[in-house]
């Protein structure tokens, strides 16, 4: 049994006339019937009463119509959810974030806007060190993985592609009370101290 066999009988069970079945499809009426008949013969089933003056559907052929139809549906959906989980539009997205990272900062606000512009898509965030989230892209079980610039250097270059997701300004925090607050050689490096 093949989908175009299936193809056929709907289209047939739907018009009750071949010939206008036929034209649904754009093929020849003989094609259609050669194709309904192999269908009907490879499961063993008439399904149309055929007459001069009309054509109808036997009990099994009203059957197997109602279930052919979920059926193709289902197997369009499943095409459709298919092209779109290829061009990124649907399916589970694996993101990895540093386990010490404190992304509360940023991550939220990037992620309403992905599932508001992308509401099929389902994320799942995987949290874990440098190494778990590198041996995570490079296994495909992570697909995309939030870490730090230096981290970049243990992954091959030939084999990622990356981009700056968040800029963030390193901080230098001293106690006021510490006793290292004013001392010279510390002054330069992280001068100036705001208070």
């Amino acid at each position: 049994m093949t989908t175009f066999q299936i193809q056929c009988f709907l289209s047939a069970a739907e018009t009750l006339n071949f010939t206008e079945a036929a034209n649904r499809m754009f093929i020849a009426q003989s094609s259609l019937s050669r194709n309904i008949s192999r269908l009907e013969t490879e499961i063993g089933l008439t399904l149309f009463i055929r007459t001069k003056k009309y054509v109808r559907l036997t009990p099994a052929g009203t059957v197997l119509y109602a279930e052919y139809s979920k059926l193709l549906k289902m197997a369009d959906y499943a095409l459709e959810k298919a092209r779109n989980a290829e061009i990124g539009e649907n399916g589970n997205l694996r993101l990895g974030v540093l386990e010490t990272q404190r992304s509360e900062n940023f991550l939220p606000a990037q992620l309403n806007r992905l599932r508001q512009s992308h509401p099929h898509i389902q994320i799942d965030i995987i949290s874990g060190t440098f190494r778990e989230l590198r041996e995570g892209i490079m296994n495909n079980t992570i697909d995309i993985a939030l870490t730090l610039s230096f981290d970049l250097e243990d992954f091959n270059p030939e084999e990622i592609v990356y981009q700056t997701f968040f800029r963030s300004q390193p901080k230098c925090v001293i106690s006021k009370s510490s006793p290292w607050r004013r001392c010279p050689i510390l002054t330069g490096v992280f001068y100036p101290l705001r208070q």
